[in-house]
């Protein structure tokens, strides 16, 4: 997850197994968090001292950045980076996806009607408008519902065999 073109970006494992990533894309977010890592001297080091400096030497950041990264759980990195003004966010799993506040507040993954399995979780109609949101009007097909058309537009016979369907 690193940029050829800036540094420091990257993902960083955190001491609970979990990950963030982060951006320090512009020259004050790229000294935001060496401050943040208790680091401000990397400010004037000529090895980080610029975006293209930062960017020949993104190996040996990365691993100043991650040993900071990897002493504190995922909720202390966010809390530290964000209350810097550092671009930070989690990397979620599905499970923490699909239960997050945002992805929650926005309805972006509703329960859908499907006729095998009662319902299912489907990412929301996108875009929805306040106006026009959007809605699903119906289940997706059943596997072989719509076999009997699609032969009748082939001209092949109802029991076809898969090998007539091909001609």
């Amino acid at each position: 997850n690193q940029s050829s073109h800036t540094a420091p970006r990257n993902v960083y494992r955190c001491a609970d197994g979990a990950y963030v990533a982060m951006s320090g894309s512009m020259q004050s977010m790229a000294e935001r968090i060496f401050d943040t890592i208790g680091a401000p001297e990397l400010k004037s080091d000529p090895r980080f001292i610029d975006n293209d400096a930062r960017v020949a030497n993104r190996d040996e950041l990365d691993a100043i950045i991650g040993a900071f990264v990897a002493a504190c759980d995922q909720a202390t990195n966010l809390a530290l980076f964000d209350a810097a003004g550092v671009t930070v966010g989690p990397v979620c799993s599905v499970a923490d996806l699909v239960n997050h506040p945002y992805v929650l507040g926005r309805e972006a993954i509703v329960e859908v009607a499907d006729r095998d399995l009662d319902s299912i979780p489907m990412p929301n109609i996108i875009p929805r408008f306040s106006a026009t949101p959007g809605v699903f009007r119906r289940p997706a097909p059943s596997v072989g519902e719509h076999n009997e058309e699609i032969r009748r537009e082939l001209g092949v016979p109802a029991r076809g065999s898969a090998v007539e369907i091909s001609q």
